[in-house]
């Protein structure tokens, strides 16, 4: 059954940004389901079907964030999801660039503000139904 606002799944391992990106996201019009990057997050993807996955690569927690991204883009039910990485690490960006292509990833440099995360979202996925609406 099609959902009635795009569902965004972001995976981070800070609660406060998750639930700063769940409240930019909702008060935007889409739906957010925000959770650690782990295992879990990985079969909420497959499970839940977002439309967008928006993720980091923790400094600390590198396998986690390459390998949830890696796990999405090979298998078959998730690996048509648009992806957005959301990170400060401005070296890993630089250097992971090609891969990042490679793996359909866009990429948004922390710091952001609410326009460009919603602008790097409605491009990805379009905007929330509210907006679709006026002209």
């Amino acid at each position: 059954m099609p959902r009635d606002h795009p569902l965004i799944l972001v995976a981070n391992d800070d609660p406060v940004y998750l639930e700063l990106m769940r409240k930019l996201l909702v008060d935007a019009g889409y739906h957010a389901l925000c959770l650690s990057i782990n295992v879990r997050a990985y079969e909420a993807v497959r499970v839940e079907k977002p439309d967008l996955v928006v993720l980091d690569i923790p400094v600390e927690n590198l396998w986690g964030g390459w390998g949830l991204l890696e796990l999405i883009r090979l298998d078959t039910k998730t690996m048509h999801i648009p992806m957005l990485l959301c990170s400060a690490n401005t070296q890993l960006i630089r250097d992971s660039m090609d891969r990042l292509r490679t793996l359909g990833c866009d990429v948004l440099q922390k710091p952001f503000n609410a326009d460009q995360l919603l602008e790097k979202v409605g491009a990805a996925i379009g905007p929330p139904p509210s907006e679709k609406s006026v002209p």
